[in-house]
Parts: structure tokens; sequence; C-alpha cells
């Protein structure tokens, strides 16, 4: 039971970059792998598992991953608060910080921001076929090939493909799924 429509899903690099202040204000800090494993848990290996449910019922589904970190949009230095959780929002809405203090928008930023405004729209506007048609293409989101789409990776503009492999390897289980697309063999990634 659960919604069969397109689907646009994804989570950050470093989701629990956004917590670590936040910890540390109220004098708890804990070590970089425990982190990591919380952004783990809590945010790409539930993305991982709803991505495969829908790529095993044959619905369109998209799978991104954000990686922008700029001057003007990281919370902390040390360690670097990265990709951190809501931090591609400003980017879809324009809505990037701006005043004294603030360092400008980099040409890469503008750049990514203007890619993924038009992918956001392009999903919108057409959800089973808008990000295949987008650009040079997204490709459908499959755990066998490389389809995760990296935004922003080493702050570059456009599609950059990675193995969901690379990132759901820490996962209990992101649902099993059928290699032959149907009732066959299943897999746990």
């Amino acid at each position: 039971n659960f919604t069969q429509i397109p689907l646009l899903i994804g989570n950050n690099d470093f989701e629990t970059g956004l917590y670590i202040p936040a910890s540390a204000l109220s004098n708890h800090t804990d070590t970089l792998p425990h982190w990591e494993a919380q952004a783990n848990i809590t945010f790409a290996c539930p993305a991982g598992a709803r991505a495969n449910i829908s790529a095993s019922h044959n619905l369109p589904v998209w799978r991104y991953r954000w990686f922008g970190n700029f001057p003007n949009t990281r919370l902390m230095t040390d360690p670097n608060s990265g990709a951190y959780h809501c931090s591609e929002v400003p980017f879809v809405f324009d809505t990037l910080p701006t005043g004294p203090g603030i360092p400008p928008d980099t040409e890469a930023e503008i750049l990514i921001r203007a890619y993924v405004q038009g992918a956001w729209a392009a999903f919108v506007k057409d959800p089973v076929h808008g990000l295949s048609n987008y650009e040079d293409g997204w490709p459908q989101y499959s755990p066998f090939v490389p389809s995760i789409i990296r935004l922003a990776y080493n702050n570059v503009t456009g599609t950059n493909l990675g193995l969901s492999s690379l990132y759901d390897s820490t996962c209990a289980s992101t649902y099993p799924i059928s290699t032959t697309g149907g009732s066959g063999y299943n897999t746990e990634l």
C-alpha cells in the first residue's frame, strides 16, 4: 500500500551537518563517524529504500544526492558542515543568504541554482517524462546501474551519476528488488 506515482527523491551528502552546531550549543559533542552514521540511518537509507520500492514496481523514479557546499551556505568549517539537511532548498527557491559578512554567490552556485530550478520545474510540469527530457536527460533510478544524480558534485553543474552501492552499503535493508523485473531472484542491496 503506497502511492504509485512518479517520484523524485533524494538526500544531502551530509544531512547531519545541520545538527552538529545545534548540539554544540547545548554542550553535546559526538564524533564525525557518529554523525555520518546518523545521516545514513535517518536520511540516506530511507531514501534508498523508498526509491527501490518504486523501481521494483516499475514506477518512474529519479533519485538524487545533493553535494553543494559553498562559502555562503556553510554553517561551520571545523568540521565542515558540507551539504547539510535542507541546504539545497535555497537553490530551488532562490533564497540563498545575502547581507553583510556573507560571501557572494560563486559562479558555480549561480549555474547550479539555475540547473536545479530547471530540473524541479521539469518534474513538476511532467512527472513522467520531464526529467528524462531535461538538459542531457536524467536516467530513471535503478540500483543496478549508475543512476543516482549527484547534484553539485564537486560544485559542478549537470548530471553526474553514481551507483547506489556507494551510498547504501551501510543500510540494514534497502528493500529487496528483482534483478529480472519480475517475481524472480531478489537481492538485498
